[in-house]
């Protein structure tokens, strides 16, 4: 319950596509993660695109051989912001700050993945708007080995297939619903797909809020 007072969880996507109307982003296109293969990275491509008229497109897509992501978007970095973007409150959780300067939004098609990986510092708190988005954990102990490649200043990479064994043994599986908020513990691995269409929203220290449909 500590999202149900949040304006956000009344979004769909017709009214975020107005919102978002004007707000450029890079997107993630490629082949659909399925939960048996990760696409590779290096197989993805990225294309700059209207965040409002992402959502438009995705509200009817149902192709599936391909996913669409757009991911950090860091809501104060818009252009404008509507005062709904303001309301992601993280309170309850002991936060100091409590509007959306710390807040990113992730909105992908069914089949959007972020590979396995561990962030560099600070925890995560995803909260789930609309859709379902699939995560699976390991933690730090876990050797899935490690790479920079491909190269972002905040995360780790494996250089394992973890969805075979033995590392699909060890990871534990959570399906986040709307509503539902994930507590991502420091250093621990995750990768996680979308189940259906996802908006979310993350908060940070890394603290994140996701919008995900699929």
């Amino acid at each position: 319950n500590f999202t149900k007072d949040w304006q956000p969880m009344q979004w769909n996507l017709a009214i975020l596509s107005q919102y978002l109307s004007g707000q450029n982003a890079s997107v993630k296109v490629g082949a659909p993660y399925s939960g048996d293969l990760v696409p590779k990275e290096s197989d993805c491509t990225l294309e700059q695109w209207d965040l409002g008229e992402l959502c438009t497109f995705i509200k009817s897509y149902s192709n599936g051989k391909q996913f669409y992501y757009a991911g950090y978007a860091h809501i104060m970095t818009f252009n404008t912001i509507n005062k709904t973007f303001l309301s992601f409150d993280w309170s309850w959780a002991g936060l100091s700050s409590t509007d959306a300067n710390k807040s990113t939004l992730w909105i992908g098609s069914k089949g959007s993945f972020t590979p396995c990986h561990k962030d560099s510092y600070g925890c995560n708190l995803h909260a789930q708007i609309i859709g379902r988005k699939e995560w699976l954990l390991w933690p730090p102990n876990c050797d899935l080995g490690a790479t920079r490649v491909p190269y972002e200043e905040s995360s780790t990479f494996t250089n394992v297939d973890v969805l075979q064994e033995p590392w699909i043994d060890m990871a534990v599986r959570i399906v986040v619903q709307p509503g539902q908020v994930l507590f991502i513990p420091k250093h621990w691995w995750h990768l996680a797909g979308i189940k259906k269409l996802l908006l979310a929203s993350t908060h940070g220290l890394r603290w994140s809020a996701m919008l995900l449909t699929g």
